[in-house]
This record gives C-alpha cells, structure tokens and sequence, in this order.
C-alpha cells in the first residue's frame, strides 16, 4: 500500500496518489493470482482510477499462463464501464527454457480510453500480436557464456480507430 500527496506547483493542483497491490500462491509454487488498484485525485475535481486482476500459472513442465485485465476511470473521459475502450487485456503463453525448445506467444489489447493515470501504456488504442521462438543450450562449464540461443521474434500491432497497421517487426537473432 502506498499514499503520497504532493502540494500545489505553479499551474499543477495539488493531488493525492494511492496504490493497493495484493498477491497470492495459488495452485502451485510457481503460481499467483493478484490485484491492484490506483487512484489519482486532485483537488481541482480531477480523478482517475485503475484496477484490475492478473495471473501467472504454470501449467506443466516449463509452460506458463500469463493473464492480466484492468480498467480505468478517467474523469475527463465519458468512460463506459461495459465498455472494452477503458480496458486494457493481455493473454500471454510461453515456455521458460534455456536449453531446447522455447516460445513465448502474446496477445494484447489496450482500449481507446485506457488511461493508467499514475502509469504509462507504450502503445494506447491498439491490438496486437507477438511472438518468439527459440532454441537454446548450455555449453558445459569451460565456457565464459552460461547459454546461447538463436531465435526468431515478430510483431503486430494495429490501430483499433481504423484497423491500419501500427507497425510490424520481424527479427532473427543470436543471443
């Protein structure tokens, strides 16, 4: 839990900021369930809320669930509680390995009105897809390197305004 109020700064009313993030084991050692809520509050009238749940479950061997949700409320906004615009939804599945095969698959959708008022969103109004595959080995205690892997990344993301491209990526590597 945190609370922090600032003072009045030229222009910039004074505000209160508040966090409440919770986290708990479930299931198994390497999963948790958990919550967070924010609130921005100035006294000009100003307000703005976040909450939302998220998970990580680990569902056999290396494979790992990756679920979050949130929603804001921004008061300077017609925000629709029913709504998808004030959401924000990611769906990831990956397997953790250093050695052999990994991947990592990832959807995101972050709504036209999600505003994180004491946050920040890399991407507003836009879904997208993204994706690694890998292959990686350890190569024996001689060696100053712990892993190596080689790997293929790619990206997309698009508007939700005009469904146009945001932008795409596709990148081999070594690591």
């Amino acid at each position: 839990f945190l609370d922090m109020q600032t003072e009045k700064y030229e222009e910039n009313p004074s505000e209160n900021f508040g966090v409440l993030r919770m986290r708990r084991q479930v299931i198994n050692e390497n999963s948790y369930v958990g919550g967070i809520m924010t609130s921005r509050i100035g006294m000009n009238g100003y307000q703005n809320y976040a909450y939302g749940l998220d998970g990580i479950f680990r569902l056999f061997g290396d494979d790992y669930l990756n679920v979050k949700w949130a929603q804001t409320y921004d008061s300077d906004i017609d925000n629709k509680m029913t709504s998808l615009d004030p959401s924000f939804v990611m769906v990831n599945w990956e397997r953790r390995s250093e050695k052999g095969l990994g991947y990592n698959f990832n959807y995101t959708y972050s709504g036209e009105q999600f505003n994180p008022g004491i946050g920040f969103v890399m991407r507003g109004a836009v879904q997208g897809l993204n994706g690694q595959l890998l292959y990686g080995w350890l190569p024996g205690e001689e060696s100053p390197f712990f892993n190596y892997s080689v790997f293929v990344r790619a990206d997309r993301y698009t508007r939700l305004g005009d469904g146009m491209l945001e932008g795409m990526n596709i990148e081999p590597g070594f690591e």
